[in-house]
Formats: C-alpha cells, structure tokens, sequence
C-alpha cells in the first residue's frame, strides 16, 4: 500500500514491463516513483505516456468532432428543411381560399376560332372580355379569328379549371396556338382547379353543356 510507504502484496503480473526489474514483483513503479505510476497495482506506466495517451485521445476526439460536425449540420439541416417542405407542400396543396374569393365570378374562358371550319385554334381565360377581344383583333397572327366566350363571368379556380380542359379537348397545344397547358400536371392546385370546373359546369348548372363534352 503506497499510502502506509509499505507494500503488503505482490504485483499480479510478472514481467509486464518486459524488463528485469519487473519481475521483482514488490519493486513499485520499477524503483522509478518520479517519472512513473501504477494505477492499479499490476505494472507500471511513464507518467509521461500516460498524459501522452489522454492527449492523443483528446486530440482524436477533437478530430472526430471537427470532421463530423458538417456533416451532422447538413443532416440536421436537411431535416429541417425536409420538413418545411412538408409543411410547404401541404399549404400549396391548400388554395388561398381568400386571395381565390376575391377573384370570384370575375373570369370567363373563351376560344378563338377559324371562321369558316369553325376549327378552335387558341383556348383563353379573362377578366375582360370586351378588352381581350379587342387585343385579339390587333394581333397578326389571330386577327380574323372568331372570338367566342365559351363560359360567363366564374371563380378564378373554375375559369382556370374549364381553360386546361378545353386545351385538352380542342388539342390547341398540338394544333393550334396555345403554347402551354392552363394548369401544368405538377401545379400543385390542378385536381382542385378541374374539380372546381366540374362543380360549375355540372353541380351548379350554370349552362346546359359543359364545352369540353
């Protein structure tokens, strides 16, 4: 027992050391009491070593931190937008029911036609009729085209819904003037906009015969 300066048992291990003076097994620390320590009283370690081995330990640690944190940061940053894109994608999927009401009853869906062959060649949507029909008669290319309003005055949602499935129906995308679809298969609204249409057209009767039928 170091603390009574006496010792009362034999080190467990011989030869730990690999030296000759290990094999005494009630020589402490290897008769080396300033430069060594025995932790547990089987063999001896350099003082030295030992805070060698805690700073080497220390500093593989600090390079483990150092190397992981960025990636931990990009995980818990991909997390965090992982879910502010739920949460994103959940509100486009939810129409602004108020920016949507203050376009009610505001749009109409019209087409413009080949005056003989009665042919659609361009599906559009408006707020004003009067004024579309106007710039229509000044452009080059559709000028001398008939001018039809297919739907009266509805909700932004329907106009938007009644104008992409008149685009499907007349095919004006491939054969006439359209240059994009009225709702893109990715907008995330293009099954309400289509429902809205379909519950104007039918659910509320407004005319006889929805246009694309």
């Amino acid at each position: 027992n170091p603390e009574w300066c006496r010792f009362i048992n034999a080190d467990g291990i011989i030869g730990a050391n690999q030296d000759i003076i290990s094999l005494n097994l009630y020589a402490y620390v290897s008769n080396n009491v300033s430069n060594g320590s025995d932790k547990d009283g089987n063999y001896a370690i350099a003082i030295g070593a030992s805070a060698l081995v805690r700073g080497i330990t220390a500093f593989i640690g600090a390079y483990v931190v150092v190397k992981t944190a960025p990636l931990l940061y990009q995980a818990a940053k991909g997390c965090v937008q992982t879910v502010a894109e739920i949460a994103e994608n959940i509100k486009q999927r939810t129409p602004n029911q108020k920016k949507d009401n203050r376009k009610k009853d505001k749009q109409a869906v019209y087409t413009l036609r080949e005056p003989v062959s009665g042919k659609v060649l361009y599906v559009g949507r408006t707020n004003d009729l009067k004024r579309c029909k106007y710039e229509h008669d000044r452009d080059p290319i559709k000028k001398g085209l008939s001018f039809k309003a297919e739907t009266g005055k509805m909700s932004y949602a329907a106009a938007r819904g009644t104008e992409e499935l008149l685009i499907r129906k007349f095919r004006t995308l491939e054969e006439g003037l359209n240059k994009v679809h009225g709702i893109s298969t990715l907008n995330p609204y293009h099954d309400y906009y289509i429902d809205q249409a379909t519950d104007y057209m039918y659910a509320e009767r407004k005319i006889a015969k929805c246009p694309w039928d």
